[in-house]
């Protein structure tokens, strides 16, 4: 059986912002990759480098997927593209029908 989909201007207004969300979420989990790893955290008394994770794309992307699985209009579209896994997070057993 096919489920009627609503066509009001909430409707659409949600899958766009689903879509807005998973394409913010993969353009992030693609630059966290190509950041580099540590940055200078300043340097030591003897003048070495001290490095320092750079998490701050992680942290980005991390938010960033958390909205994507927070969003049923989000999620829907990934089940319909049948995509079980998401920027290296597995979700099949998320449900938000």
């Amino acid at each position: 059986m096919c489920e009627v989909i609503d066509q009001s201007k909430e409707y659409w207004a949600g899958k766009m912002k689903g879509f807005a969300l998973i394409r913010r979420a993969e353009s992030l989990y693609d630059a966290a990759w190509r950041e580099r790893q540590y940055i200078s955290g300043g340097v030591d008394e003897y003048g070495d480098a001290i490095p320092e994770e750079n998490l701050e794309p992680w942290d980005a992307l991390a938010e960033a997927v958390a909205a994507v699985f927070a969003s049923k209009h989000a999620m829907r579209i990934l089940k319909a593209q049948r995509r079980w896994e998401f920027c290296g997070e597995v979700f099949g057993s998320v449900s938000h029908d």
